[in-house]
C-alpha cells in the first residue's frame, strides 16, 4: 500500500499547497525551499512539488479529477542516467493518460529525469502504474513519497531536521495553524 492511497487527489493538493505555505513562511529565500504549489501552472494545471536539494525530486500534476506523480531518484538504478544507452526506464509511462503526460511534458519538469510515476483519473480511484519489472530494483519511490507530508507534526518533524536553529517554536505555531486549515 502506498501513502498516497489513503488520499483523495484534493486531499493530497491541500498537503502540498500547505508545505508549499509553510516552506515559505519558515524560509524567505526561495532557492532553499523543499515544496512548492502552484495553483496555475498552466491552463487548468496545478503542480506540486518535492525537491530535496540534493538531486532528487517528485513532481505532481493536478488536472481536473485526475493527478499524476512523478518521481526522480537520482541515486537510483532506474534512472535513465543509469542506463546503457541512456533512456527511460521501460513501461513507466506506458499506459497514462496522453493530458497528464502532456502536462509533464513542460520544459521545466524534465519529463526524462523519472524513477517512477502513479496516475489516477478520478479524485479517489486507483493509483496505476505502467507494467514496469523492477527486478528488486530500488526506484526511489518509498523515499520520495513518504516527503508528501499530510499533517503538522509531518511537516514539524521535516522543518526541525531541514531548516534547523531556522525553525522557531513561534513558526511552528504558525505552520501548525496552516495545516489546520485543510480538511483530512
Amino acid at each position: 500500500m502506498l501513502k498516497i492511497d489513503k488520499y483523495s487527489n484534493a486531499e493530497l493538493r491541500d498537503c502540498f499547497a500547505a508545505a508549499a505555505q509553510a516552506d515559505a513562511l519558515v524560509c524567505p529565500e526561495e532557492y532553499l525551499r523543499c515544496y512548492e504549489f502552484h495553483t496555475d501552472w498552466s491552463d487548468g494545471v496545478q503542480m506540486a512539488s518535492f525537491k530535496s536539494g540534493g538531486g532528487d525530486e517528485l513532481i505532481m500534476i493536478f488536472i481536473a479529477d485526475s493527478a499524476i506523480i512523478k518521481g526522480f531518484d537520482h541515486e537510483s538504478p532506474v534512472s535513465p542516467h543509469a542506463q546503457d544507452p541512456y533512456g527511460l526506464y521501460p513501461g513507466i509511462y506506458e499506459g497514462a493518460p496522453p493530458y497528464l503526460l502532456d502536462a509533464l511534458r513542460d520544459e521545466a519538469l524534465d519529463f526524462e529525469d523519472v524513477t517512477f510515476c502513479y496516475w489516477r483519473t478520478s479524485d479517489k480511484g486507483p493509483w496505476q502504474k505502467g507494467p514496469v519489472d523492477l527486478r528488486g530494483l530500488d526506484d526511489g519511490s518509498d523515499y520520495l513519497l513518504s516527503r508528501i507530508v499530510t499533517s503538522f507534526n509531518e511537516y514539524d518533524d521535516y522543518a526541525k531536521d531541514y531548516f534547523e536553529d531556522d525553525y522557531s517554536p513561534a513558526l511552528a505555531d504558525r505552520v501548525n495553524a496552516l495545516f489546520e486549515r485543510k480538511k483530512l
